[in-house]
């Protein structure tokens, strides 16, 4: 059985190059299987 859900992503980095990403919206799709978790991020803003 699988399940489906949506989260949003919250990124913290010390790298100087990704700090944008920390004021960057990002929401998920996500997909429960049996012994892992799979996810597609998307940057909305």
């Amino acid at each position: 059985m699988e399940y489906y859900f949506r989260t949003s992503v919250t990124v913290e980095t010390s790298s100087p190059g990704l700090t944008y990403l920390q004021d960057t919206l990002l929401v998920a799709s996500c997909v429960r299987e049996h012994s892992s978790v799979r996810y597609t991020a998307y940057r909305v803003a």
